[in-house]
């Protein structure tokens, strides 16, 4: 009888410590976006096959810190960017059966705390488990953004562990963004690129989704320190469409978004990193994926409108049905036909870092059904290389499928962005 009973409180603990409020999938579960469509082709099983192939592949743990490795030949080290897309899906796709999910959230998030500047933002990169790469100190906006967000997610989806109170942590962490990453300029309130430098923009880095999370985060959670975050959600369009370029992006901008090939001076010039400004590169790439999230999730105008000029281009380019679409030079020409992909960028035509951020464009309305399927089949049969690709890929399938929910808005709550 001692045996039973210690079986059944084993199974009990067992049950509590990796329950979750939203499993995945959450589109299995009557869960759908407010606003746009989704493929009609999805398959659960396939994001769940991406997901262990990636977790196999890239993430690694040392004690009680986990880290998402770089690429091959660099896999030493750790950027932050990387930790935190790690934590979105890990908050994402845990169930029954990924019961992993929280320990490793846990354990990353410990990583970005571990390695945290005086300003309590993750230093940008790292050198495994051992120290700061020397050329990696200060925080990267993009990813303590993309943290903040999976904090606030966690404080829905787990409540807390037996490290965190997620809660306070999204608080700590939100105000800390606000304070050293977001700074006034022109009547405007932007996201500086990181927390200690502003001189230019980075259109990627402006995740509108996650800010319309952050106000309904403190208020929900009930922060007792509250930010702005209406008038940074409302200026972040502003500067979007400002940058928008041939219905693209470019990497980076001056803060007015017209084009300066002075920009970043001490860029040698003739090089790639020279043309940032003129580039769907590799930056760029993610902002149709970050536009649409903010779309699907609260039906934002401004972000419909940019997305409806992304599918001109595609249109324009013959790649609205052909997911062959890569990095893209030429955003300062003024028609389409100056966009090309450079000759030795032509291995990214088709790469999924691209084809997977672009089919979320393509989710704002059902006249773009069929085209929307054709890529995320395209997207399901590809496997991303190396970490990047590979990460973002899982990232785009979940907010394809209609897995990558708002949770504040899943449980009787309301958006309070308008």
């Amino acid at each position: 009888m001692k045996n039973i009973l210690v079986s059944v409180v084993g199974v009990m603990l067992s049950l509590l410590a990796f329950s979750q409020n939203f499993p995945f999938p959450m589109n299995e579960s009557g869960y759908k976006y407010p606003y746009g469509i989704v493929p009609t082709n999805v398959s659960n099983d396939k994001i769940q096959q991406k997901f262990k192939a990636w977790e196999s592949a890239m993430y690694e743990e040392s004690g009680d810190l986990a880290r998402i490795k770089y690429d091959p030949g660099n896999d030493d080290k750790t950027v932050s960017e990387g930790i935190a897309y790690g934590m979105l899906i890990y908050v994402y796709m845990a169930n029954e059966t990924n019961t992993q999910c929280q320990d490793h959230f846990d354990k990353l998030y410990s990583y970005y705390k571990r390695w945290s500047d005086n300003k309590g933002l993750m230093n940008w990169k790292i050198t495994g488990f051992s120290s700061i790469a020397s050329d990696g100190s200060g925080g990267a906006t993009d990813a303590d953004l993309d943290v903040g967000l999976a904090l606030c997610l966690a404080a829905k989806q787990w409540e807390s562990s037996s490290k965190y109170v997620y809660a306070n942590e999204a608080e700590t962490i939100l105000k800390n963004i606000y304070n050293y990453e977001t700074w006034s300029t022109n009547g405007y309130r932007f996201f500086k690129p990181g927390d200690s430098w502003n001189d230019n923009g980075n259109p990627c880095y402006f995740t509108q989704a996650s800010v319309g999370v952050f106000a309904q985060a403190q208020e929900d959670l009930g922060f007792t320190t509250t930010k702005d975050w209406q008038k940074v959600y409302e200026d972040g369009h502003v500067y979007l469409e400002k940058s928008q370029r041939l219905g693209v992006w470019p990497n980076w901008t001056n803060w007015n978004s017209t084009y300066d090939p002075q920009k970043r001076p001490w860029i040698q010039a003739g090089t790639k990193a020279a043309f940032d400004e003129v580039t769907f590169g590799w930056d760029a790439c993610r902002v149709p994926w970050r536009v649409a999230w903010d779309y699907i999730w609260y039906g934002n105008e401004s972000s419909k409108k940019m997305l409806k000029k992304t599918i001109e281009m595609l249109k324009a380019k013959n790649w609205y049905n052909n997911a062959s679409i890569g990095y893209l030079a030429g955003l300062d020409g003024s028609d389409y036909s100056s966009l090309n992909i450079p000759t030795d960028q032509r291995y990214s035509s088709g790469n999924v870092a691209w084809t997977g951020s672009i089919a979320c464009a393509l989710m704002i309305d059902s006249e773009h059904q069929s085209s929307l399927d054709t890529y995320n089949s395209s997207i399901n049969s590809k496997t991303g290389q190396a970490y990047y690709a590979q990460t973002l890929q899982v990232l785009y399938m979940l907010t394809l499928s209609g897995n990558a929910a708002n949770f504040f808005d899943c449980d009787g709550g309301s958006s309070v962005i308008a």
